[in-house]
């Protein structure tokens, strides 16, 4: 089975393909309007004018200058065409979504001008969407837009290629955070609205506050020490030995803890207290 891939993604679109596409897809409107017109007895220019006074709504293709596209000046193409992964379909035969305006000249068209794929024959129809619920707007809800899908048989088969296993050129794991963080975002927006205010104490704790935790127990039990390794004034000295306990400078340099210290004042009110004599009786 040979493998087109290349026609339809690697290989860039054929130099002047697209002015083709559109010469031959304005050829075809301006016979749908002649051949409309004839009905009338108008020409196409002049019918256009009468549906204007008419009050019918008249929308004419422009060009990059912003001019009404003719013969001389065609308009580019605004219409995006996506070719669909469906497992289903035998390789001679590949799946497009078109704008509704599409019609199977068109897409074939589109197909030969620029990738030089050929097409046999063209099936077409319209899906319906189902109701949606509009953004920020609880409760209103409205039906999208229908799609419009093609399907066409190739002249040769195609194959689609194996999808690539590494996907870190593509920021799989970025992407991954995005969708979670939304669906988190998502839910946040739920809970206001049904007034479901959740508590912070019964969420999972997260591994910085773990750590942080774990941290202050260990500096409570004097395992370790903090310190910001960042040298202090000299005149600061006298606080900082009040604050860990030291003596002065002629003595041993004994340290003391402040249980230390609570426990010896303790001891001192417990001593001034059995000293104290009794009260007679």
């Amino acid at each position: 089975m040979d493998i087109f891939w290349d026609k339809f993604v690697a290989t860039p679109a054929k130099e002047g393909g697209l002015e083709q596409h559109e010469a031959s897809r304005n050829q075809r409107k301006k016979n749908r309007d002649d051949r409309g017109s004839q009905g009338s007895g108008l020409a196409p220019a002049t019918k256009l004018q009468a549906w204007s006074k008419a009050g019918v709504s008249v929308c004419a293709p422009h060009s990059d200058s912003g001019t009404a596209a003719n013969e001389n000046t065609p308009g580019r193409p605004t219409h995006i065409i996506t070719m669909l992964h469906k497992e289903h379909l035998p390789a001679n035969e590949a799946c497009f979504q078109v704008p509704l305006t599409f019609t199977k000249f068109d897409l074939r068209d589109y197909l030969f001008n620029l990738y030089n794929v050929e097409v046999k024959t063209v099936r077409s129809y319209v899906k319906g969407r189902p109701l949606a619920e509009r953004a920020n707007r609880p409760g209103s809800s409205y039906r999208p837009q229908a799609l419009k899908i093609m399907t066409v048989e190739l002249a040769q088969p195609f194959q689609w290629p194996s999808p690539p296993e590494n996907l870190q050129p593509w920021n799989q794991e970025l992407f991954e955070m995005r969708e979670k963080s939304m669906v988190g975002r998502q839910e946040d927006q739920y809970n206001a609205a049904n007034f479901k205010i959740p508590m912070a104490s019964r969420q999972p704790r997260s591994d910085e506050r773990k750590q942080l935790s774990a941290l202050a127990k260990d500096l409570v039990t004097g395992r370790k020490k903090w310190s910001n390794e960042v040298p202090l004034d000299s005149k600061w000295d006298a606080v900082v030995q009040q604050a860990t306990g030291t003596t002065t400078a002629g003595s041993k340099g004994k340290k003391e803890t402040a249980a230390e210290r609570i426990a010896l004042r303790h001891d001192a009110k417990d001593k001034a207290a059995r000293r104290k004599p009794k009260p007679a009786q």
